[in-house]
């Protein structure tokens, strides 16, 4: 997780890639993935995957339940976002609001797995 949030963290825009690499990463389902060669599991994933990286509604689907999460945006400052966890704020800095919220959100997920 800590090399995807760093890849984010360098991101000059939200892309399908990354998008992709966000919805493997929390190990959601792909359908049929043992029959399914590496091509299918690609076109797959781009049917799939939210737009996390691009949509701050898709971003805010990131954000573990029961936490609150703020987004700031500006011309100079691109996006800084912020998830309140029991250990802790966890902070987005990126170029855009979704990229922020992001990896805020995927900070928060790893806080939260690494306590338990």
């Amino acid at each position: 997780m800590d090399n995807l949030i760093a890849e984010l963290e360098r991101a000059t825009e939200g892309s399908r890639k990354l998008d992709k690499a966000i919805y493997v990463a929390l190990g959601l389902p792909i359908t049929n993935k043992d029959r399914l060669d590496p091509q299918m599991i690609e076109i797959h994933l781009e049917s799939v995957a939210p737009r996390y990286t691009t949509f701050l509604d898709a971003a805010e689907k990131l954000v573990p339940p029961g936490l609150c999460w703020e987004v700031e945006a500006g011309p100079k400052t691109g996006g800084v976002a912020c998830v309140g966890t029991v250990h802790g704020p966890m902070e987005g800095i990126a170029v855009t609001p979704a990229l922020s919220l992001c990896i805020a959100a995927l900070k928060a997920r790893q806080t939260m797995k690494d306590a338990t």
